[in-house]
C-alpha cells in the first residue's frame, strides 16, 4: 500500500507544479483573471511566507521546517505502512505532496507561486499545494476526533502478564 500513498503524494506534487507552471506562463503577464467576477479570481502572487502569506520573508525557516515535517511524515508512513488506517495515510500523503510542492518553489524561485483568490471573502491567495496541505490536515483532525481508537488496554495488559509469567 505504501506505493499508493507515495503515488498520491507524487500526484499532488505534479498537479501543483503543473498549475504553477501555467500560472507563471499565462497569468503572470496579466496579473488577475476573474473566473466568477467578484467571487473567485486567479491572481498571480509571489509568496515569500507560509501558507496564505503568513510569516513573510522567513525562507530558511520554512526550508528547514518543511523538510523536517515532510521527512517525519514520510518516515511515519513507511514505518506504519502495514497498520496505518487508509484515511489517515491519505491525509499524510496529501500533506507530504503539498509540502514538497511548495518546497520546490522555495528552493527554485525563493518564493512560492500562489494563484487562487476567493475574492468574495477577501481570503489570502493560495495554491494547489496549500489546498492539499489543508485538506490533509483536516483529514488528520477527522481521523483523530472520530476514527482513532485507543488500543485495548486490557488486551495489552493480559499479553504483558502472560509474557511475565514465562
Amino acid at each position: 500500500m505504501i506505493f499508493v500513498w507515495l503515488a498520491v503524494a507524487a500526484a499532488v506534487v505534479g498537479l501543483d507544479q503543473w498549475t504553477k507552471y501555467l500560472t507563471v506562463l499565462k497569468l503572470k503577464p496579466v496579473g488577475d483573471v476573474p473566473l466568477i467576477e467578484g467571487w473567485l479570481h486567479l491572481d498571480y502572487v509571489e509568496n515569500t511566507g507560509a501558507a496564505f502569506g503568513m510569516l513573510k520573508n522567513q525562507r530558511w525557516l520554512f526550508l528547514v521546517l518543511t523538510t523536517v515535517v515532510v521527512l517525519a511524515m514520510l518516515a511515519y508512513l513507511i514505518l506504519k505502512r502495514k497498520t496505518i488506517h487508509p484515511f489517515l495515510a491519505s491525509g499524510i500523503a496529501m500533506i507530504i505532496g503539498g509540502g514538497i510542492g511548495n518546497q520546490i518553489d522555495r528552493i527554485a524561485r525563493g518564493y512560492v507561486v500562489d494563484m487562487i483568490y476567493v475574492k468574495i471573502i477577501d481570503f489570502a491567495v493560495f495554491n494547489v499545494a496549500d489546498s492539499f496541505v489543508c485538506i490533509g490536515a483536516a483529514i488528520l483532525c477527522i481521523y483523530v476526533l472520530f476514527l482513532y481508537k485507543e488500543p485495548d488496554k486490557t488486551e495489552t495488559s493480559k499479553k504483558d502478564e502472560m509474557t511475565d509469567a514465562h
